[in-house]
């Protein structure tokens, strides 16, 4: 049996869709946990209780307004069922995902977290996710750090006896340690498309630029934590190292970087936001981190945000050197890649 938490916060377009795509034969409980909703969003979550299925049991949980991760721990201790999954309020589940969710833990009930495809879903379209391409089966991640790919909470089944709790203090990047510690345990995949994952113009976490220095602490922040979690775990340290180059790739990289980048696409960073994306990348260098990730941010905030300057002092502190060569290969590549995009 299988709690599905749902966060809400002003849902009221949204909620009928997500609680709507709950597609089970088996009984399911849903808790709806409201964080402080100015809109709407109880009366239509009442309204598809009137009609739901038998089988489902459906609460609302209220809460003052304190965010997702509060949220979703609020869930977490009113599951009663052993098995939990989160689903985002303007998210959706396939027809399949909970089909396929019972009959992995039927099959390996020894697992702590079953993860599923995920799929973009934009304009009605549901779109395959490139870069997450895991290797079916039970797996740890030890044996497959690439699980990382995955870190988000949608797209998950957890055995709820074996999972911590989210990050209260902090909005970006909430996820990592619980994520990271439960995927040192048994882990199943299987890469049947379970969960769509809505993207609309303005709405997904990497286009808002505007809590830039918030993003930089949080993720400064999550990012010690996560390597302090791999440090003291029980694995050999070879293990170690490949979770934290793997880490370093999937957070400094595909996150942080991703998001600077789209912050310097859309207005210069301000002396403050400066500040903080060095010492992010000085916290880096001081700690664990993966040469190729550096470089590759370096290459993409030069390019895009014009601070030659000051990032060749701070280099010349941490005694890091350009390759002119693979940043004239770096320019010409990137050049290209945008000017095809402005082509789509």
């Amino acid at each position: 049996m299988i709690t599905v938490i749902i966060p809400v916060y002003n849902a009221s377009q949204t909620i009928q869709h997500a609680l709507q795509s709950i597609n089970s034969t088996n009984p399911i409980e849903i808790l709806c946990v409201d964080d402080g909703s100015t809109d709407n969003s109880i009366e239509v979550i009442h309204a598809f209780e009137q009609e739901m299925p038998r089988h489902y049991t459906l609460t609302v949980i209220q809460q003052d307004n304190q965010g997702a991760a509060s949220a979703r721990n609020n869930g977490l201790r009113h599951a009663q069922y052993p098995y939990v999954m989160f689903l985002d309020s303007d998210d959706q589940l396939t027809d399949t995902a909970l089909q396929c969710y019972f009959e992995a833990i039927e099959g390996y009930p020894e697992c702590s977290v079953y993860i599923g495809q995920m799929m973009h879903y934009k304009d009605g379209k549901a779109i395959r996710i490139a870069t997450q391409q895991l290797q079916a089966g039970k797996t740890t991640l030890s044996e497959q750090p690439e699980l990382l790919q995955s870190i988000g909470p949608g797209a998950k089944v957890y055995r709820k006896c074996d999972i911590g709790l989210f990050d209260e203090d902090i909005i970006f990047c909430e996820e990592h340690t619980l994520n990271t510690q439960v995927m040192m345990k048994a882990v199943y995949v299987f890469d049947t498309p379970v969960y769509l994952y809505t993207i609309e113009a303005g709405q997904s976490i990497t286009t808002n630029t505007q809590q830039f220095t918030k993003y930089m602490s949080d993720g400064m922040k999550v990012r010690q934590r996560v390597l302090a979690i791999i440090k003291a775990s029980n694995l050999s340290e070879g293990s170690k190292q490949r979770i934290i180059q793997y880490y370093s790739y999937r957070m400094d990289e595909l996150i942080i970087m991703y998001y600077v980048k789209r912050k310097l696409m859309a207005t210069p960073l301000m002396q403050e936001e400066k500040a903080q994306l060095f010492e992010y990348m000085t916290q880096m260098v001081t700690t664990e981190y993966r040469v190729s990730t550096l470089m590759h941010m370096l290459y993409h905030f030069k390019y895009y945000g014009h601070m030659n300057e000051e990032l060749n002092k701070w280099m010349a502190v941490h005694h890091i050197q350009w390759s002119n060569y693979e940043y004239t290969k770096f320019k010409l590549k990137t050049k290209v890649k945008d000017q095809l995009k402005q082509l789509r």
